[in-house]
């Protein structure tokens, strides 16, 4: 009818199409014709010389409701909208495919040790577990008991160094022992342990998906991992069950985490290993936030710090937890979120997105001062 041209045309939430005219029957029915938003997006496109043309998401709404709100100055509840933003963006388009190389990770004529030195600088940090010395911590987790080290490396390993093999002597005089721990702690805190030799040949995996060569033996990697007080850690209770091949994909996860930070992209999951991702950001530094229901600039703050420091809004306002954030994972019970009758795009193996708006605001965030 008269006037209809130019309306939307929605289903639910869903824009689906603009009429373009309408006429009423003889009968005095009513009837129109409408454009796909697609196509009419596709025009409007070709008319710009292909720039992108979308019809606004509700969070891309929220984001210039914010900005225009709050005159753009930056937020902690701007960085959740970009958050969300990112994810719903990952959810549906997935990332590109990626051939992960290190940056100076690739040597042929270089040593073992080089190449453990160059994967341990792209690991997390591992945290301390406060206990006393000689002592081991049990968490329950959604894997069951975890027995972890109470020992950081750098002190179990002061008395005994000298009987060690010339790798373990060699790496024990670079800081990046320590984080070369971190990765160990990561696969040994997966479904309760893994013998020697499996955390072994999960790091040799991690290091070949990154392309970090050359790759160190078995036996060479157990002797580094006899060095760290193995008295404490869980594989002195390893389980009889095979490696099974799913396990195997571990290190195709843990690789694509780490080439993603390392090159300052985030890292986005959602799938069956979340909750080991998520239980071992205690013992890890991993940067890792959970996004699922109920995630607000409250969750935010209180994921990427500790209980005192959550409840304090001078931390809050300081943005200290802003240079953390470097991974996400979504509940696989959230994944209805994203379908809307349609297929996700998430890879299994995690995806490597960029987000400069969110990499710039968590940057201003970090270094501003009140």
């Amino acid at each position: 009818m008269r006037g209809d041209s130019g309306s939307w045309v929605f289903s639910g939430e869903d824009v689906l199409g603009v009429v373009i005219a309408g006429s009423t029957e003889a009968i005095g029915g009513h009837f129109a014709y409408a454009i796909a938003i697609t196509e009419v997006c596709r025009s409007i496109s070709v008319g710009m010389d292909d720039a992108s043309v979308h019809v606004p998401m509700p969070v891309e709404n929220a984001i210039t409701a914010h900005k225009v709100a709050h005159q753009g100055r930056d937020t902690v509840e701007l960085a959740t909208l970009y958050i969300k933003q990112m994810v719903q963006a990952t959810a549906q388009k997935g990332s590109g495919p990626m051939k992960l190389r290190i940056s100076n990770g690739l040597s042929t004529s270089g040593s073992f040790v080089d190449s453990l030195l160059i994967l341990a600088r792209i690991c997390p940090f591992a945290r301390r577990v406060s206990a006393k010395p000689g002592a081991s911590q049990r968490v329950t987790g959604i894997y069951g008991k975890i027995r972890l080290p109470a020992i950081a490396i750098s002190n179990a390993a002061n008395s005994i160094v000298s009987k060690r093999s010339s790798i373990w002597r060699e790496l024990h005089k670079h800081q990046e022992l320590r984080s070369l721990e971190a990765l160990f702690l990561i696969f040994a805190g997966f479904d309760g342990a893994f013998k020697l030799d499996q955390i072994a040949h999960l790091t040799q995996r991690t290091m070949a998906e990154l392309g970090i060569f050359p790759i160190p033996s078995i036996h060479q990697i157990i002797q580094i991992l006899w060095g760290i007080d193995r008295n404490h850690w869980p594989w002195s209770q390893s389980p009889d069950e095979p490696f099974g091949k799913t396990i195997l994909h571990l290190p195709r996860i843990l690789a694509r985490l780490l080439y993603a930070t390392s090159e300052h992209q985030f890292f986005v999951y959602c799938g069956p290993y979340g909750g080991w991702l998520r239980e071992m950001y205690r013992f890890v530094d991993l940067g890792l936030i959970v996004v699922g229901d109920g995630f607000d600039a409250k969750s935010l703050a209180s994921q990427t710090s500790g209980p005192q420091e959550a409840e304090s809004s001078d931390w809050v306002r300081g943005g200290r937890w802003a240079s953390k954030i470097r991974a996400f994972v979504i509940p696989e019970d959230w994944l209805q979120h994203y379908t809307d009758g349609s297929e996700t795009q998430f890879s299994k193996f995690g995806d490597i997105v960029g987000h400069s708006q969110l990499q710039s605001l968590l940057w201003r965030l970090a270094n501003r001062r009140e």
